[in-house]
Parts: C-alpha cells; structure tokens; sequence
C-alpha cells in the first residue's frame, strides 16, 4: 500500500484547514450582504406602513376608504416595486396595489404576538419574482371595522439578483483561494522540509570512507538544530568508533604477525643445517615463550569480548583493598628494589567484587606504575572513600607529560604512545583495556589524568 509523504499530508491538512476557515468567512460574507437588504426591506417596508397607518387614521369609515384610494396611491407614489393590500378583519380586501400576490401564511402571521416587524418579515417566491413583506394590525375609526389587515411587500428581484452575483463572485474567488493557498502550502511545505531532504541525501551519501560528511547545523531552522546536532554526534561517534576499530584490526594483525614470524624464522634456521640436541631444546624453548604469548593474547581478546558484550559476570564477594594492595606490592618488591622505586599505600576499606578480577585490575595499574616510573620516584597508592559508599583506589606515578590525545585512549587496545616501542618488552597494550573493563563490568569507572609531571589513574566502585 502506497503510503502518503509527509509533504502531502501537511499539505492536505493545511488545504482542509484554509477551506474551512475561507468557507466560514464566505458563509458569513453572504449571510451579512443577505441580512443587510434585509435591513433596507425593512426599514422601508416600516417607513410605507407608517405612511399607510397615517393615511387610514384620517379615514372615518371602509366606505370612505373605498371612496379615496388616491390618498392612499398618493402615498406611495414613486414605489413602484411596492405591493399594499388592506383587508377588513373579515378577510374583505378593500385595497389593493403592485402585483404580490400575499399568501395566506403571510396574513397569518400579524396575530404574532410580541414579535418584532423585522421577524414576521416573510419571503416567498410567485412565479418569476421574489418577494419580501409582512402583515400588520391597523386600527381604523370605523366602527365596523375597528381592526384593519395592511399586508405590504417589496419585490426584491433586483436584490436577489446582486445577491446571486456576488454569491457567484464570492464562491469563485473562495474557490481559486483555496486552490492557490493549496499550492502555496504545499511550495512551503516542501521548502520547509528541505533540511530533512539534506538528511536523506547525507545518509545515501554516507560510507565507511565517507563517516567525516556533517549537516550544516547553522543553516537549519531552529526545529532541526537538535536533531541535526544529535545526528552530527552519532557520525562523530561512528567516526571514531570505525577508527578504533580499524587501528584495532591493523594493531591485531601487527601483534600477531610478530611471534607468528618469529616461530617461522627460527622454525626455518634450525631445518638449514643439522643442530645438536641442545640447539633444538633451546628453539622450543623460545617458540613456547612465543606460543604462551600468543596465548595470553588470545585469551585476553577473548576477555574483551565477553566483557564488551556483557557476558562477563563478576562473582561478588568481599574484598579487603588494602590487603590485596599490600600483597602485590610485597609480589612486586623484587623489581622495585631493583629500578630503586619505593611504593607505599594509604587507607583501607572493603569491596564487594570478584576477588581475582580486582587483583588483576589492580597489578595491571601497578605494573604499568612500575614500568613508566623513573629511578629513586615513589609509587603511590591511595585508598579512599567518598560519596559515603563510592570508594576509590587511586595510583599515582611521576611521568612525562602526556598529550591529551593520547591520554584518551590509553584505555584502547593495543594502543601505545610510543609505537615505535610496539612489540618490545612494553607488552600489548591489552592491560589497561582490560583494567577498564573488569571496573566496569563490577558497576565502577575509571579515569585517567596528569599534573605536574605525574600520572594518576583513579577508578571507583560501590562499597559493600
């Protein structure tokens, strides 16, 4: 089924609402010009009858009206679309003048009681003509016919006529209003909606080499702006999202192309030539070291991945933060001895969290410290409390300054500042990912910052 645009729909609504309203005031137009001939019937029609009851107050008897029609006649001389009839209370017409001829309804009506002039005005039609009048109660010095019926009409042709006309006029100017206010509403209509046409066209337009393309939010209206900035963001967010995920593909493959030509260089040194028992004890050895590299990768890939997907579900148990601290500086003590590094902690407090996950959140932190802290520097380990149940860890290194760029996405994979030490000793570039998801799958965060000189990474938890 062939659903309507929204360009229709507006402008079939904008078309039913301007038709109604242009109806509304046509109606009343006509309505108006109507009432207001109307008025002039009346008006007239009451200054004649004034005229006639005048005329009849001097009459003394029916006979001696009978006797001076021409006082009458005389009294509506020059009205000639004017039409008079008087009768007697008996229904005895004793004058007559125009060519009306009044309906019985029309007599009838002057025993209306309380009525005004204006509402026993009675319209009718007599062959050709169109017709407007009333009936009246006169009283007469006749004692015999104290009550006189004056029924008087005017012939009101010439108004229908202009009537017609401009009915004729009004409707065909109604008619061509609401066609060109249809057309008018749909060009604005489909003017108006061009930004959303910029939205579709941006969309068609949009590919995995193309993620950079904006809307121009400045030049939209002011409906569109947070639609357009919101849509702006989701391609900001894609953007960088494929960026990752390509730098990810590229750092994957680079990581494990490493140990993978390692085993096939020394695989294929040791088949040029005969080796000695040892020779080959010593290869498989070094190739196990790259397997069990290429292991933990592996497996710490899949830990991503499950943490990425929540699919990693955290065994909660209470944890004593200062004791897990204290044993991995006491793990950690032979290194630190040897580069002249002093760590020292502060605080205690307990957590609700899988015990083997926290502990190696934390020695990836602590690790990292070690690596990055120049000799006779001190590592420091802070244990706080804040927000009443929010608790803080929080490891603090001295460290050149790192750029902001970068500091944003240490928590990447396989990200490194210096690539040029990629695939050293440096290791992955797995451990703080993995850090900031073992935080986040027990509920926390966890943030990076530098000033003067030092690095301090803080991640927080609920207290149990």
């Amino acid at each position: 089924m062939l659903r309507p645009s929204i360009t229709w729909r507006i402008t079939l609504l904008f078309a039913a609402l301007s038709s109604t309203v242009l109806i509304t005031v046509g109606t009343i137009a006509g309505l108006s010009v109507e009432r207001h001939f109307a008025e002039e019937d009346i008006a007239e029609i009451h200054g004649k009858l004034e005229l006639i009851r005048y005329a009849l107050q001097k009459i003394e008897s029916v006979s001696a009206l009978k006797s001076v029609p021409s006082q009458l006649n005389d009294a509506l001389i020059g009205h000639h679309a004017l039409s008079v009839a008087v009768y007697t209370a008996t229904g005895e017409k004793i004058y007559g003048r125009g060519e009306a001829n009044f309906p019985n309804t029309i007599i009838d009506q002057r025993s209306l009681s309380g009525g005004s002039e204006e509402a026993k005005l009675y319209k009718w039609r007599d062959g050709s003509q169109t017709y407007r009048g009333l009936a009246v109660s006169m009283s007469s010095h006749d004692k015999q016919s104290p009550t006189l019926i004056v029924a008087i009409a005017l012939d009101i042709a010439h108004h229908q006529k202009f009537i017609t006309r401009f009915n004729q006029t009004l409707w065909l100017a109604l008619i061509i209003g609401i066609l060109l206010m249809s057309l008018l509403g749909w060009l604005a209509v489909r003017r108006g909606l061009s930004p959303i046409r910029d939205f579709d066209h941006l969309t068609q337009i949009i590919t995995a080499n193309r993620l950079s393309e904006r809307l121009k939010v400045e030049s939209l209206p002011k409906e569109l702006m947070h639609m357009a900035e919101s849509f702006n963001k989701m391609l900001s967010r894609l953007e960088k999202s494929f960026q990752r995920l390509s730098d990810f593909s590229s750092d994957l493959a680079h990581e494990l192309r490493t140990p993978v030509s390692n085993l096939m260089t020394q695989t294929q040194v040791m088949l040029a030539k005969p080796r000695s028992l040892e020779d080959y004890q010593e290869i498989l050895i070094s190739n196990l070291e790259e397997y069990d590299r290429l292991a933990r990768m592996v497996s710490d890939m899949l830990f991503l991945a499950k943490a990425e997907n929540d699919l990693i579900i955290p065994h909660r148990e209470p944890i004593d933060l200062a004791k897990e601290v204290a044993q991995l500086i006491e793990f950690y003590e032979p290194l630190t001895e040897e580069k002249c590094i002093q760590m020292v902690s502060h605080g205690a407090t307990i957590i609700s969290g899988d015990k083997l996950m926290i502990r190696r959140a934390i020695n990836n932190l602590m690790s990292n410290a070690i690596q990055h802290t120049p000799i006779d520097q001190v590592i420091t380990v802070d244990i706080r409390v804040k927000d009443e149940k929010k608790i803080c860890l929080i490891i603090e290194n001295p460290c050149a300054d790192i750029d902001k760029e970068h500091l944003d996405r240490l928590f990447d994979r396989f990200y490194h500042i210096d690539p040029s030490r990629q695939g050293n000793n440096a290791g992955a570039g797995l451990g703080l990912a993995i850090t900031k998801s073992i935080i986040e799958v027990h509920g926390g965060g966890i943030s990076v910052s530098t000033k003067s000189g030092r690095i301090r990474f803080e991640f927080w938890m609920m207290q149990a």
